[in-house]
């Protein structure tokens, strides 16, 4: 990629080097003087923090992408933090009587499941920043299985999972293990908090998705071409 891609105004993102040379030929005189410059320096590695893998900054975008690229990310944070979350409470409902196996099942979940939700994320960022059919097409798909995890989580009992579902096997589950009163009332916790993260990351997600369908770069433009 381009180590700076520059794009005129708030109605275009900043391209790709394969993109941008058309989007510059296509749009150039269209815009106003007074338009503002929006640069990105897509080899200014410096995320996630401390591992650098990729480029993200939504300060470098007009407010309302900017607005947008940040609810893609809390979904891919919050979701990260709720898998962390799980590991902690299923070390603590296991250490309370619970079967050591779900400390497994939460871990696999974990490991397999952040790098998922940040993958995604950063797709649906990078098809905010190019506007790229194949892009958004990839982000779409990505992002309904992680609405699917999502929903699938917030209500499941299975494995590590607290979903609002364990609420109704809970005080079987209790008697079978032999938990005393404070882990159960621990668990009804974990359950609330969790399934809360959830259904948080879920709505996040739905959200992104339609805003980065209705996304259209050059919407303002048009609106100034029909004044």
């Amino acid at each position: 990629m381009a180590a700076h891609a520059v794009t005129l105004g708030k109605s275009a993102m900043s391209l790709p080097r394969e993109n941008s040379s058309v989007a510059s030929r296509s749009t150039r005189g269209s815009f106003k003087a007074d338009d503002s410059a929006v640069s990105i320096n897509w080899n200014d590695l410096n995320y996630p923090p401390g591992i650098r893998l990729v480029h993200f900054d939504p300060d470098e975008l007009p407010t309302d992408v900017a607005r947008l690229a940040r609810v893609l990310h809390w979904m891919f944070l919050l979701a990260f933090v709720e898998l962390l979350i799980n590991v902690t409470h299923t070390v603590v409902l296991v250490i309370g009587g619970m079967p050591a196996t779900r400390v497994g099942y939460a871990i696999l979940d974990a490991v397999i499941l952040a790098p998922s939700f940040g993958t995604t994320f950063y797709q649906g960022y990078v098809a905010l920043v190019s506007s790229d059919d194949k892009t958004k097409r990839r982000y779409f798909f990505c992002q309904a299985i992680c609405l699917i995890i999502s929903l699938f989580f917030a209500v499941s009992p299975l494995g590590a999972t607290n979903g609002l579902a364990a609420l109704s096997s809970l005080h079987q589950r209790v008697r079978r293990y032999q938990l005393s009163k404070g882990m159960k009332a621990f668990w009804i916790y974990a359950v609330s908090l969790e399934s809360t993260f959830w259904i948080t990351v879920f709505c996040l997600g739905v959200w992104g998705l339609a805003g980065v369908k209705r996304f259209n770069p050059f919407h303002s433009e048009a609106a100034r071409n029909s004044a």
